[in-house]
């Protein structure tokens, strides 16, 4: 998944995987975290905005899919 960040038009690339399988340095975020929940069941253009321990993330899903 493809995301781009509305504040720094930064893209982001994300796997959602397993909790097992999670590790966010390789961009590998498990289904059961609060911004992977938060992606599930959305679609190409969806704004997506994520409450974080950090603060707030606000995204635009570009792509989904490899």
């Amino acid at each position: 998944m493809t995301l781009k960040d509305v504040g720094s038009g930064k893209k982001l690339v994300y796997t959602l995987v397993d909790v097992r399988e999670a590790d966010a340095s390789s961009g590998k975020i498990s289904t059961s975290s609060p911004v992977g929940q938060a992606l599930l069941d959305r679609a190409v253009g969806d704004e997506v905005t994520i409450v974080v321990p950090r603060g707030t993330l606000h995204y635009v899903i570009q792509r989904i899919g490899s």
